[in-house]
């Protein structure tokens, strides 16, 4: 199988996982919640159907539900293609711009690593739309053999596909990733790094011993001062990835961790909480 080239459009959501590296998009600034169609409180009105039918609720009537409609529907088709290695049909449908960013022997490699890792593809779950600040994003959720899979899209005018993501990803909730990651940034706290690294996957094991860890933490306490509380935690709502902000003498810090599909941490920063710049350790 060819390596995985470096890809500027086509992503992995994976957060390299058993020593095959997937890119995972990283910004350095916390992203707004996301919010579902027709619901600005950002609760979800996601509506799933058996089969993997598509379904928005709170979806307005006229012609924006039914390109919504027209959209989802290509999303699951895309999945399906994808899934049975129709890549030149999915290269087909996208923008002129994501074309020249993504070639055929791109495309391939995305498609033999993604299922290496998740296992066959058995049957798409669902689809929905979910509102972002930048715009709408169209989810097709799948299931293989070992994981669950996440299509996104995003669309232009002529509904070409100008943003294709698609990876692995956990079956955690939400609320028992940020319960993890708190578990985590409180182990850290206590000096108990052995058990910080027995929650890491097999790579980050091996590049994130426990006495690095320690020094690493030694390090921000003698910069910040004494821990005092972790102030919250709060997850990425589009990626597996958790915020853990705590509070020392002198200021606070972010503990970013990256979940793989598998649950276990595949990534780990520690960031000034000001601007939240990547210092990964």
């Amino acid at each position: 199988m060819r390596p995985l080239r470096h890809v500027p459009l086509l992503l992995f959501v994976a957060l390299l996982m058993c020593g095959l590296g997937f890119a995972e998009t990283d910004t350095s600034s916390q992203k707004p919640e996301e919010q579902t169609a027709g619901t600005p409180d950002g609760n979800s009105s996601e509506k799933s159907t058996p089969g993997g039918k598509p379904g928005v609720q709170g979806i307005p009537d006229g012609k924006s539900g039914q390109e919504t409609d027209q959209r989802l529907a290509i999303t699951r088709e895309v999945m399906d293609e994808f899934a049975r290695g129709e890549l030149a049909a999915v290269r087909a449908r996208f923008s002129a711009d994501l074309k020249d960013a993504v070639s055929d022997a791109d495309a391939h490699d995305a498609h033999d690593q993604l299922f290496e890792i998740a296992g066959a593809f058995q049957s798409q779950i669902s689809q929905a739309m979910h509102l972002l600040p930048e715009g709408p994003v169209y989810i097709a959720r799948s299931q293989c053999a070992r994981y669950k899979v996440e299509l996104r899209l995003t669309f232009d005018d002529a509904n070409q596909i100008t943003d294709f993501r698609i990876g692995p990803v956990s079956d955690l909730s939400s609320e028992s990733m940020e319960a993890a990651a708190r578990e985590i940034a409180d182990l850290l706290h206590r000096g108990q790094f052995a058990d910080v690294n027995a929650k890491f996957n097999a790579r980050l094991k091996g590049e994130m011993p426990a006495d690095r860890l320690a020094a690493s933490w030694t390090h921000i306490l003698t910069h910040l001062g004494a821990f005092k509380s972790i102030q919250s935690a709060r997850k990425d709502p589009d990626l597996d990835r958790v915020d853990v902000r705590c509070a020392f003498e002198n200021g606070p810090m972010i503990v970013r961790l990256a979940f793989d599909p598998a649950g276990k941490v595949s990534r780990l920063w520690m960031l000034p909480a000001e601007t939240e710049k990547d210092s990964e350790i």
